[in-house]
């Protein structure tokens, strides 16, 4: 035989199916209804043939394949599903099955993650939402509204932006469909925090998270700010550095001697927050005065003093200003007095600047002394105004030729008041509504001058304030705001003497007020095919109106909920929803949507714990201190709550339940008996038993010839 025999002899002519490759068709992936199936065939290596592909598996209307030859020897594919369930692809090459083929996938529902929703819970962020290296991030992930689909693989991805370095976020699972996502990088940049579902991204997502290094308010420069020149009035502008000073929040007050607090005023001291503008690590800050004097400033960095704060600043006066002149004194706000009353007002201007109090004053004055101006020295001056005739005086104040705020002072004194001739009208005068203002108007022209006062009282005698103008000479304008339902009564007093009709009695209501409407716990939940859906409605905040209730399908079918009152002033809602759908229920008040209105409420499909499935070696005889496990499979017996409950010897051993990993509807249950005896293990679905339920088991000491301790 010669060397190297047999030979082997390739003829390019041929096709050779077996050198076909297929790309794209393994298991392992998600796929989903209403996704496209991407895959490839490369038939390089396999010679000259015919391929053909064959798409089969259910389907709801026509699926949708296409394959595309690319011309150099390699074809791809696509293939949208249209029905959950096993799919199959059958690749042949010159009418001979390819390695692999016949492939089988298996395709899930269409997963829908508009409705997921992301929570950022962490709270160390600065003003301008950066985190600081070291501390967490953390976020939650609620994916309740995907109950009821089989969810794939929950997972995170990280990367910086500067860098381009990969990260990872620490996640745990909550609950069945809340996840809780931790990021705790160690180097300044932005983080890019991509969440997924299989290879689909909540929304959202990625999501950036800007991390700085910590603070460091020793490391903040102020740029300008002088001790001394600033003048009243005038902004103060200088600048704070803090390129070098990490991450933080940049905070400027200026603290000062309240001047305008009386002797009984806790309040000594004022302080005014600056206005910032922020370029990069440069910021600009602004401060306006109030009045003259010395001035603390305290810059922080993140609550802590930057070097040198606070700082101490003088302010100077630069020009007259009767703006700054004050009238004090218990007479400022009273116009109308007796013939022989003494009328007296302190003006204080020292922070008025230079300039001299100028007073001019008409009406019928008889004698210079029935009106006298003193100065008291530091730029304050009492005026007495003491008239021996009746009438209307008007006095004109002034500081270097300008008027005093609250100036002129119209001034009424009178010898005899007739309430008779008083007038009142106005619906405020008979009924308000709750938190709404009432109004009603007071003419006393003809009834002499004289203050008007008014008192609003509650059913349990609480007062609420009324508020009263004077538009013209002899008209009064008055308005309150009633707090609570009930009679109240309404007090009106001319010179201290009631007028005709007083006291007026008010009846107060409620407002028409949707907006106080609500679901009593919040929520309106889904139910079950078959069983009504229940809720409470509080409305009796919400004033006179009238409650309704619809649910409406996809289709536009209404269904009207029934309603009764109930003992406690609530309304329960009755909703006999009558087929499996998403329905839009509208809870609507006096024809007004209340808040959350329309609700979303799904209708389940009746539960089938006769479906359900029992198994495993944990349902026989075991041994004391052995632990034992079984299998609930649920996966055909629809929506309900799974029920375990043992009958045994008191404390003999307790379950613990927990999901299959990627089997969603099996529940593996595990105990750990400590307590020898008979055991009966009642299992439920929707709080109906399971077939064989229940499970009768004895735990046994295999160390006692008895079996039993």
């Amino acid at each position: 035989e010669i060397e190297g025999s047999p030979f082997r002899l390739l003829f390019r002519g041929s096709s050779e199916p077996d050198r076909v490759l297929v790309k794209g068709l393994d298991d392992g992936k998600n796929w989903r209804v209403g996704k496209a199936v991407h895959f490839s065939v490369d038939t390089k290596q396999a010679g000259k043939g015919k391929l053909v592909v064959r798409a089969s598996g259910p389907t709801q209307g026509a699926p949708k394949f296409d394959l595309h030859d690319n011309g150099d020897g390699t074809y791809r594919a696509a293939y949208v599903p249209s029905a959950v369930g096993e799919h199959c692809f059958q690749v042949t090459y010159s009418d001979d099955l390819v390695p692999g083929s016949p492939f089988v996938i298996m395709v899930a529902e269409e997963l829908d993650l508009v409705d997921v929703r992301v929570d950022e819970v962490s709270a160390v962020q600065t003003a301008d939402g950066m985190y600081v290296v070291g501390q967490a991030a953390e976020l939650i992930v609620d994916a309740t509204s995907c109950t009821g689909y089989n969810l794939p693989q929950f997972s995170t991805r990280v990367s910086a932006v500067t860098s381009g370095t990969k990260s990872v976020a620490m996640t745990s699972q909550l609950s069945d469909y809340t996840y809780r996502v931790r990021l705790q990088p160690q180097e300044a940049d932005t983080y890019l925090l991509g969440i997924y579902f299989g290879s689909e991204a909540v929304p959202g997502s990625p999501f950036r998270l800007a991390y700085g290094t910590a603070p460091a308010p020793n490391k903040c420069q102020v740029l300008g700010l002088k001790v001394d020149g600033w003048l009243v009035t005038q902004p103060m502008v200088f600048h704070v550095a803090t390129g070098d000073a990490g991450v933080g929040n940049l905070k400027v007050e200026m603290i000062t001697p309240n001047v305008d607090a009386g002797p009984k005023s806790s309040l000594h001291f004022l302080t005014t927050e600056a206005t910032i503008q922020r370029e990069g690590g440069l910021h600009t800050v602004e401060l306006r005065p109030l009045h003259p004097g010395y001035h603390n400033i305290h810059v922080t960095w993140s609550g802590q003093n930057v070097q040198g704060s606070p700082f101490r600043v003088a302010v100077l006066g630069n020009h007259p200003d009767a703006s700054r002149c004050r009238l004090i004194g218990p007479d400022v706000k009273r116009q109308y007095f007796k013939v022989g009353d003494r009328y007296e007002v302190k003006v204080n201007c020292e922070r008025a600047g230079p300039g001299q109090l100028q007073v001019n004053a008409t009406g019928a004055i008889v004698d210079e002394s029935e009106l006298a101006v003193s100065d008291i020295g530091d730029g304050n001056y009492v005026l007495v105004l003491e008239p021996s005739q009746p009438g209307s005086y008007t006095i004109e104040l002034g500081w270097a030729d300008n008027p005093i705020p609250g100036t002129p002072l119209q001034l009424f004194f009178a010898n005899n008041v007739d309430v008779s001739r008083c007038t009142l009208d106005g619906e405020g005068l008979r009924s308000a509504k709750i938190s709404r203002p009432a109004f009603f108007r007071v003419v006393t022209r003809g009834s002499g001058l004289a203050p008007l006062s008014a008192s609003f009282i509650g059913p349990k005698g609480q007062p609420s304030p009324v508020e009263i103008i004077q538009p013209s000479l002899g008209i009064f304008q008055c308005a309150y705001m009633p707090l609570s339902a009930g009679s109240h009564t309404l007090e009106v007093r001319y010179g201290n003497v009631e007028v005709p009709g007083s006291p007026f009695t008010v009846n107060v209501s409620q407002p028409f007020a949707p907006e106080r409407c609500s679901i009593v716990g919040g929520r309106i939940k889904d139910s079950i095919l078959g069983k009504p859906i229940q809720f409470y409605i509080e409305s009796t905040e919400a004033g006179p109106g009238t409650l309704s209730v619809q649910a409406v399908t996809g289709d536009g079918n209404v269904i009207n909920g029934h309603l009764s009152q109930t003992v406690n002033g609530k309304t329960m809602c009755r909703l006999n929803l009558p087929e499996v759908d998403r329905y839009a229920t509208s809870v609507l008040y006096g024809g007004v949507h209340i808040a959350g209105s329309p609700f979303k409420v799904r209708v389940l499909p009746p539960p089938k714990p006769n479906l359900v499935m029992v198994y495993g070696g944990g349902l026989s005889n075991c041994e004391v201190g052995m632990p034992g496990e079984f299998v609930v499979d649920v996966l055909e017996a629809g929506s309900g709550m799974l029920g375990i409950r043992v009958h045994g010897p008191k404390g003999g051993f307790k379950v613990k339940t927990s999901r299959l990993p990627n089997k969603d509807k099996q529940i593996l249950v595990q105990y750990n008996p400590i307590e020898t005896g008979d055991y009966d293990i009642h299992i439920t679905w929707a709080d109906e038993s399971v077939p064989g339920s229940p499970f009768h088991l004895a735990v046994i000491d295999p160390h006692n010839v008895n079996g039993y301790s």
